[in-house]
Parts: C-alpha cells; structure tokens; sequence
C-alpha cells in the first residue's frame, strides 16, 4: 500500500481514510495499523501518521464511522457552524444523528441521534463534513446544553445563518 495513493482522499477528510476509500481488504487494512501505516481512530477510520489531530477531525471521523447518512449534530455541529467554541464543548463526546432508525452503528465517545422527525432533516457540508442544517443545530443545542443557545443564535445570526423569521 503506497499512502500517496491516498493522499488527496485524506487531505479532503481531515487526515483520515475509511477502509471503504481504501480499496484495502480487510486484512490489508489491519496489517497497515499494525505497521503503524495508518493509526485506528474508529473501525474502518483510521488517521494517516502525521495528520494533526483537531476538533474536526474527531467529528469527521465519527460521521465517518457511523455510515452512510450519519451528520455531525448538537454541539458538534454548531462548532462546525462556528455557534460556539469546541472549547466551550461539556463533555469529551461528539454527536451524529443518523437519518435511518434502524441503524445502530457503534462508535466509541460519539453520542448517536435518532430523531423521530427525519423528514426535516437537511444534511449540509460544512469544512466538507456532513453536519445538520443551521437551524437544526440551534435546536438541537438547546436540547442538549440550554445554556448554549442564546450566544450561538447570536452568532448565527450576525453570520446571516438563519433569519429572526425561521427562529
């Protein structure tokens, strides 16, 4: 396995490659984490050596890891949407909602969301990771941290991410 040939994937995804983006084998996959080619961040995530390690890459990873149709949502999102400092995060946990209720994806330190309301929900890409809509964001920040949503609805709103009308 040459990383390079990897490179440009991983560049766009915060350092990291899935084993899907790979076109690795299983077992190709794992002697690259056991040579140290490629650290393990999730299950079929893993981090290239020398990535450095930020707040989005954490969040990207676990959207990664939880599959298709995962976004990053409450708080984690609303760092995406720069509502609030990762700093001010409470808590060492990254949140992803899933659109589809059946899945029960398993990612170590990711709070997973299953909303019963997934007709709303309206993925977007921010720093090219799937994350909730502004405004979802907002609503789901107040569910998980109160406190939280009176400085991030300012800042969503000089950043003209939602209007007094939708709010």
């Amino acid at each position: 396995m040459r990383l390079s040939d990897h490179d440009t994937w991983a560049r766009e995804h915060h350092g990291l490659l899935t084993l899907a983006a790979s076109g690795l084998s299983n077992d190709a996959w794992q002697r690259a984490i056991r040579a140290g080619s490629l650290i393990e961040v999730h299950r079929h995530v893993a981090r290239l050596p020398g990535a450095p390690i930020t707040t989005r890459q954490r969040i990207a990873a676990a959207v990664l890891a939880a599959g298709d149709g995962a976004m990053a949502s409450h708080s984690s999102a609303a760092v995406l949407w720069d509502l609030h400092d990762a700093a001010a995060t409470h808590g060492p946990f990254v949140h992803v909602t899933v659109r589809d209720a059946r899945r029960h994806p398993r990612v170590n330190g990711v709070v997973l969301h299953r909303p019963t309301d997934r007709v709303r929900l309206r993925p977007q890409r921010r720093d090219g990771i799937a994350c909730t809509n502004a405004l979802r964001t907002l609503c789901d920040l107040g569910a998980d941290d109160p406190a939280l949503v009176t400085p991030a609805v300012g800042r969503a709103l000089r950043a003209g991410l939602v209007d007094l009308d939708a709010l």
